[in-house]
């Protein structure tokens, strides 16, 4: 009795540890339709699209913005994108920009801002068309908030620049930003429903927990003779502090990652051994205690990106033989080294060593995408490792935002030449397959279902599934009791990706099960409906 107990109670552990790696999207109604409304892909900050990348890859097309984009681009509804400045503007005009193209960049609005410097604030697009965003300044700065034809709803005007790269909103449609010397949170309609005395967060990003109840920050100041970092974690709802923890040394522009259950990542250097100057990976708890931190000789370069099986990606210079080589480094949900790909020495600059300035960011399959900053490789490490492929971007330029992945697929990236330049062609550049390239050997290996999406949903979702080799399948929509509800497709089909789209007419709301059947496999997946 007592041995079966403790198998039963070894299958719970397990599925917990199961579920808690598990990572998937959470609906965010306040957002835009889109994979990417905020810098980050999500309010978690994750990089984590629900979409595929290119397999084959080729420059689809470049657009040219004057004054170079920065934090950006993000993607609101119907695929539209938005994206701010980077450079001052110094002609005679004493104006500068901010931009909403359509999904092949071609121009549908500009709105002009009051004085000639940047608007790298990084973007916010809102479910009802609004889009936010800040202005550096100088006195005064201003925060706006657009309508979907570009016009202004509201604005605020302050004495400190707006230059965060990672603004959120909670499911309420509360707007949260930062100046250089306050956290401030907006109401949709423009008042302030808190202002914290919480300074310097200029530069890094803000993040929300999965509840949306927590809101993470990173700030610091400068404590003779060296500048301290605090994460803070902090009410939402009012403002107030739950925790802080301070370190010695932190990337300027990171944002905190948040996982589904709650628990953040960031990189950063411990306060208790500055003298090592090694910065590393922290995983804390939702409490603030820390989880674990990343292995030793990894010198962590920049933020992670967490795939949706839980394992955490990033750039970083790992010590091998006495000398630190360039790499995309992999660790699993617990912080255990999985692998690191190394970057060949003729792609290396800046020391020998790749820079980055922006978190990798990956798709559904955990296929990592991240730039060089000076601008000479756009990379897709697979989720094992392996270089996928390469393609050349412009080695005049910085890629200091991180790549967007579309729902069509497409990566999308904005590049720009540093804050005194303004003399910039082709800095905006998306990336998609080439549809003469797919080639037979290229077709699906293996029987596959895909998650839908969106999920949950109402009143419509699409289900994509892969068949390696021609078959008799069947698509069918069951309840929890096992009972078929609907059938969607029941035929032949010959090998290659298919997707269906299901419509709820009569359901209630609930978990359903979707199954693709064959007589090589039987393929099911979890989908809830919401009213």
């Amino acid at each position: 009795m007592k041995n079966i107990k403790s198998f039963f109670l070894l299958i719970v552990l397990l599925n917990i540890v199961s579920f808690s790696q598990t990572q998937e999207k959470i609906p965010w109604p306040s957002l835009a339709d889109s994979p990417w409304p905020v810098a980050r892909g999500d309010v978690q900050a994750t990089g984590r699209s629900e979409f595929i990348g290119p397999k084959n890859p080729e420059i689809l097309w470049r657009k040219t913005y004057p004054l170079g984009i920065y934090n950006g681009p993000i993607i609101g509804n119907n695929g539209i994108l938005f994206f701010g400045t980077i450079a001052g503007n110094f002609t005679a005009s004493n104006e500068n920009y901010f931009y909403c193209t359509d999904s092949e960049g071609e121009l549908i609005w500009r709105f002009t801002t009051t004085n000639w410097v940047a608007n790298d604030c990084a973007p916010v697009a809102a479910s009802d068309g609004t889009v936010y965003f800040g202005t550096q300044g100088p006195n005064p700065a201003y925060f706006y908030a657009l309508d979907s034809t570009g016009d202004i709803k509201w604005s605020y005007i302050s004495e400190s620049p707006f230059n965060i790269r990672n603004m959120v909103v909670d499911k309420e449609g509360n707007i949260f930003t930062a100046t250089l010397d306050s956290l401030i949170s907006f109401t949709p309609n423009g008042e302030i429903r808190f202002k914290s005395a919480i300074s310097k967060i200029t530069g890094k990003g803000l993040s929300l927990s999965p509840s949306g109840d927590t809101l993470y920050a990173i700030s610091v100041y400068y404590k003779d003779p060296e500048y301290i970092y605090t994460v803070h974690s902090i009410n939402s709802k009012s403002g107030e502090v739950f925790w802080e923890k301070q370190f010695y040394w932190m990337v300027g522009g990171q944002t905190i990652l948040v996982d589904n259950s709650n628990k953040i990542y960031f990189q950063a250097v411990p306060i208790s051994y500055p003298q090592q100057f090694i910065p590393k990976i922290f995983c804390l708890n939702p409490d603030g205690s820390t989880n674990w931190i990343s292995p030793e000789d990894i010198y962590v370069n920049y933020g992670p990106t967490i795939d949706k099986y839980g394992n955490i990606s990033f750039f970083a210079s790992i010590k091998e033989n006495g000398e630190f080589i360039s790499t995309i480094t992999s660790l699993d949900y617990n912080g255990n080294l999985r692998w690191f790909y190394e970057f060949e020495k003729e792609e290396r600059f800046e020391g020998d060593r790749i820079f980055s300035e922006h978190g990798s960011v990956c798709d559904d399959e955990g296929t990592i995408y991240a730039a060089s900053h000076y601008g000479y490789y756009l990379y897709a490490i697979s989720k094992e490792g392996e270089l996928l492929w390469q393609i050349p971007l412009d080695d005049k330029l910085y890629a200091s935002s991180s790549p967007v992945i579309t729902s069509e697929g497409n990566i999308i990236i904005g590049m720009h030449h540093g804050f005194w330049n303004d003399n910039v062609k082709n800095n905006l550049i998306a990336i998609g397959d080439n549809p003469n390239s797919v080639k037979e050997d290229e077709l699906p290996s293996e029987y596959k279902l895909e998650q839908n999406y969106p999920n949950p949903f109402n009143p419509s979702t699409t289900i994509k599934f892969s068949l390696p080799v021609r078959s008799e399948v069947k698509l069918s929509i069951f309840n929890l009791l096992g009972q078929e509800i609907e059938t969607l497709f029941q035929g032949e089909k010959e090998a290659g990706s298919y997707e269906y789209v299901f419509e709820n007419k009569s359901l209630s709301t609930g978990v359903y099960f979707y199954v693709l059947e064959s007589q090589q496999s039987r393929l099911s997946r979890k989908m809830m409906l919401i009213k």
